[in-house]
């Protein structure tokens, strides 16, 4: 059973109710992420989504992790280019116990400033984990190279120079503009009472929320063009990457792109993994996925490949993609990629924290309500001709961006790809 409710202040409350499972996961999403943010403050939905853990009036650090970890429950949040989200999942019988946590973290943070000092040395760390994995230093490249300075080109942790420099003044405008009513949502599902899940949310944050701010506008979209970043890192394998522009968050043809996917680099049966890894050997890492936001999209192949063998896997990717656009797929690519992208959607369902994530980022994007039903039905008309369709469409070669880390960055893999 399912149910919107929205209340005067603007929150969204989103329902997934099934008796069922024994399991209950609740979410609290905030329309904020690096593509809301400045260059000046870059990072800051990330800082904040951290320091929400550090404390309220009520509780401190120890004592909301604790509360979790006594009552057998999860908690974490996540902060994404769009969005920043504080989950618990737990037994049905802690329902309130997790709405009681959520809404006094968001209302009731402190923010001391002895916990943001110590939380700015946790972030830094962070940040240099990431310096020590180049597959994300590939990611991050790529995002710069086909997005620019746009919003989604911006990095998530943001730079080291702006966590030194954040504390409680920036945490609190932030948090006036992004963290009103009218950019939350919060998405309750498994096993769960839908009045009382009404009437607590009522409780805990609508009588307790001032009705200010407005919602956030979206970042304005500017036209993708190809380019290529890379850095040198003294490490043993290189990391290269492409990406094409693709479609965003609402298209209808969303499966249609998963199927396609699933046979271009999705698993172990994919042209990519086949080709690259069985056949020639040149990659024990492999794969293709999409990335889809709310206004824009992207089509993703990485790999990790021995330095001497960049150009040559390089030109064996481009070869794999340019015979997919020029020939198109088989009728038995087709049943088994479509199979894949069912199951995975369906292997979903049976768990409470990716349906609570399911509506709650198709709320928080869209507005609207997600349709699990529709959503399969979609996917089991899509036919063999509407994938070979897009199969020849869909690798735009004059816009495709590159990304590559390794010890020798000499060959511009991009000039291999559009070669």
């Amino acid at each position: 059973m399912e149910k919107i409710i929205k209340f005067e202040n603007g929150l969204r409350l989103v329902m997934n109710q099934n008796l069922g499972m024994y399991s209950v996961t609740t979410g609290l999403w905030v329309e904020s992420g690096c593509s809301f943010e400045t260059e000046e403050n870059s990072g800051i939905s990330h800082f904040i989504e951290h320091n929400l853990f550090k404390g309220t009036e009520r509780r401190t650090s120890f004592e909301i992790s604790d509360c979790i970890d006594r009552i057998g429950g999860q908690m974490n949040a996540f902060t994404s280019k769009e969005a920043t989200c504080y989950y618990v999942k737990c037994t049905d019988e802690y329902f309130g116990l997790s709405l009681d946590l959520l809404a006094d973290m968001l209302l009731n943070s402190k923010f001391d400033d002895v916990e943001i000092e110590k939380e700015k040395g946790v972030i830094l760390e962070e940040i240099a984990m990431v310096e020590d994995t180049p597959d994300d230093i590939c990611m991050e490249l790529l995002s710069k190279a086909i997005f620019k300075d746009g919003a989604l080109g911006k990095n998530i942790l943001g730079p080291a120079e702006n966590i030194k420099k954040f504390g409680k003044k920036d945490i609190k405008e932030f948090m006036d503009l992004a963290y009103n009513p009218k950019n939350i949502v919060i998405s309750i599902a498994g096993n769960f009472n839908m009045d009382n899940a009404e009437k607590l949310v009522k409780e805990y944050f609508i009588d307790k929320m001032p009705n200010t701010g407005e919602k956030l506008v979206d970042y304005a979209l500017k036209e993708i063009t190809s380019g290529y970043n890379s850095k040198v890192k003294d490490i043993e394998q290189c990391h290269i990457a492409f990406a094409f522009p693709s479609i965003n968050y609402s298209d209808k043809r969303i499966y249609e792109y998963s199927i396609l996917n699933n046979i271009l680099g999705g698993g172990m049966s994919s042209r990519l993994f086949q080709s690259i890894r069985e056949d020639k050997g040149l990659a024990y890492t492999v794969f293709s996925f999409n990335s889809v936001y709310k206004n824009e999209g992207t089509l993703v192949v990485y790999a990790g490949v021995n330095q001497k063998n960049v150009q040559m896997a390089t030109e064996a990717i481009r070869d794999e993609i340019k015979k997919l656009a020029k020939n198109g797929i088989t009728k038995d690519e087709f049943e088994r990629g479509k199979a894949q992208t069912i199951g995975s959607f369906m292997f979903a369902q049976e768990n409470t924290a990716s349906l609570m994530s399911i509506y709650g980022k198709s709320m928080l994007l869209n507005d609207t309500l997600y349709d699990i039903q529709e959503k399969v039905e979609n996917m089991r008309a899509i036919t063999y001709e509407d994938v070979n369709a897009l199969a020849k469409t869909a690798y735009d070669f004059t816009k495709v961006s590159g990304s590559q880390v390794g010890r020798d960055v000499s060959c511009n893999i991009l000039d291999v790809m559009k070669s």
